[in-house]
């Protein structure tokens, strides 16, 4: 299951987007990693991760709609600059999902889980690791530019993984940091590109 994140991301970054394809992108990808993201999910729900198990669904879900965009696009071809603007757009859109897909897989191979003998959780590295895998709520509120209790909610919500001790010695996977300062990024793009299509709507 280690691979799968690896796989996604492998197809994120060498997709031909240019080349016709007989089978679509989203049909490719539900047949070649649906399985094994349920599979995943499954098991994230049996060991105690529901809220990650979930995540990971939705992002396969909206990975597989952008998807599905972008094959209506290919069909259309592009006939003018304003379609293949779009097309870029949609097409950059599928592979940034497909990288935050990856890396939602990848914390959930790192995060912790419970022991179906036991109700304590399984911690296999220090909670505050000197390599930085580890990050505390301070430093995770300083890299996103959030406050500390707002770090706090996200965390109890499992919008970050942790490394399953409770208290002063809770800490949170840098992985999963790193994630949420991308979406948060990806918003803050979102809302410049919008703001600036209105602006050229307004001057044209």
């Amino acid at each position: 299951m280690g691979v799968l994140y690896r796989q996604i991301r492998s197809w994120a970054q060498k997709n031909n987007w240019y080349k016709a394809h007989i089978v679509s992108h989203e049909l490719w990808l539900k047949r070649n990693f649906g399985k094994e993201i349920r599979k995943k999910a499954v098991a994230l729900e049996a060991a105690g991760a529901a809220a990650l198990a979930g995540r990971i669904e939705r992002e396969f879900c909206e990975l597989l709609d952008v998807a599905g965009v972008f094959d209506q696009l290919c069909k259309r071809g592009c006939t003018s600059e304003k379609e293949f603007a779009e097309f870029e757009r949609v097409k950059q859109q599928v592979r940034s999902d497909a990288f935050k897909l990856a890396q939602v897989l990848q914390t959930a191979d790192k995060k912790p889980v419970r022991s179906q003998k036991s109700s304590r959780k399984i911690v296999d590295v220090p909670p505050a690791s000197d390599d930085g895998q580890w990050v505390t709520f301070g430093e995770t509120a300083k890299l996103l530019g959030i406050s500390k209790s707002t770090v706090s909610k996200w965390a109890d919500k499992g919008r970050f993984a942790d490394n399953g001790i409770k208290g002063q010695k809770r800490r949170l996977s840098m992985a999963s940091v790193l994630l949420v300062k991308q979406e948060i990024e990806d918003t803050d793009r979102k809302k410049d590109d919008d703001k600036w299509h209105d602006e050229f709507r307004r001057i044209r």
